[in-house]
């Protein structure tokens, strides 16, 4: 959204895309507390709409599509002209900035799909409210894991925090909070390795990563935060460098490598992922892409494309 504002206030013909409400994980994250000018936090929800409202204002509503991005690719014939396909369209361009973030990784247990609606969860914001006195589980140890398992502690009896390593990796500040929880407890160097109930969750097995020993914890509800997989799928442009997790490597301008291809937001190679760095980064990418064809137009290489 802040690459889509950028490029409206540069007047720019500007297509934006995206496959759900925008925003992203703020619309499941329940309170934003280090975004600059939200001392006293704010919603996720809230900081979302704002967001698009502000995107929006410097593009019109015709050129705002809620769609899948079924492919990207690159003319064989001429670098400077992209395509963009969705379902049923195709759109032409000179460049296109991808920013479409990643998607949380999945429990890997037995019956995975089977434990959806029965106590498996991947946003406590929005089904925290159904373990009201019960409690739950959270797996993982970072910012997201903890955070979400504070919020929890607001409907659940107790929050256990299962970990497969001796420490977090929460922000010192965050780690402070969940420590003093009175609510939360924490299961050390130890992996989830099945779900027990019927015909809701009742148990959740885990296993010690150290002595392999079992154990279970009583539980109706389970939330998982095991890192993500970034949204590339679609991305067919031979040349495009990736790490090993599959995000897309970028210069200091978010240039892919390709002229006119940029990357920015969680789908980047970088090892922080915070609302404010895919920001800056989105200004960075979109201000780069009007320098690059405001230099096709220089050279007489622009085409009159549609975005």
């Amino acid at each position: 959204m802040t690459a889509a504002m950028y490029a409206g206030r540069t007047n720019m013909s500007v297509l934006l895309i995206d496959k759900g409400a925008l925003g992203g994980v703020m619309n499941i994250t329940d309170k934003i507390a280090n975004y600059m000018g939200f001392p006293d936090t704010v919603g996720g929800i809230e900081l979302a709409t704002l967001f698009s409202r502000h995107a929006l204002k410097y593009i019109s509503s015709d050129n705002t599509l809620f769609d899948t991005v079924t492919e990207l690719s690159v003319s064989p014939d001429d670098v400077n002209v992209k395509f963009v396909k969705i379902e049923n369209q195709s759109f032409k361009c000179h460049s296109a900035i991808i920013a479409t973030g990643a998607t949380p990784k999945l429990l890997s247990i037995e019956n995975h799909n089977k434990w959806f609606g029965r106590g498996l969860s991947y946003c406590a914001i929005c089904d925290g409210a159904f373990f009201n006195g019960k409690p739950v589980v959270v797996v993982g140890g970072g910012n997201a894991a903890v955070e979400e398992g504070i919020f929890l502690t607001r409907f659940a009896s107790k929050v256990t925090v299962i970990h497969r390593r001796n420490e977090l990796r929460a922000s010192p500040i965050v780690q402070e909070e969940a420590f003093s929880n009175p609510k939360m407890e924490f299961a050390w160097d130890s992996v989830v390795v099945s779900l027990h109930g019927e015909p809701v969750l009742e148990e959740v097995e885990i296993e010690n990563m150290k002595t392999c020993g079992r154990s279970r914890i009583k539980a109706n509800g389970l939330f998982v935060y095991i890192g993500s997989t970034p949204n590339t799928d679609f991305v067919k442009v031979p040349g495009i460098k990736t790490n090993k997790d599959g995000y897309i490597q970028t210069d200091e301008n978010m240039c892919v490598g390709i002229p006119g291809l940029f990357a920015t937001g969680d789908v980047r190679d970088f090892p922080l992922r915070q609302i404010s760095i895919s920001c800056g980064n989105g200004a960075v990418a979109a201000l780069m892409a009007e320098r690059y064809l405001h230099e096709l137009k220089r050279q007489g290489l622009y085409q009159g494309t549609e975005n």
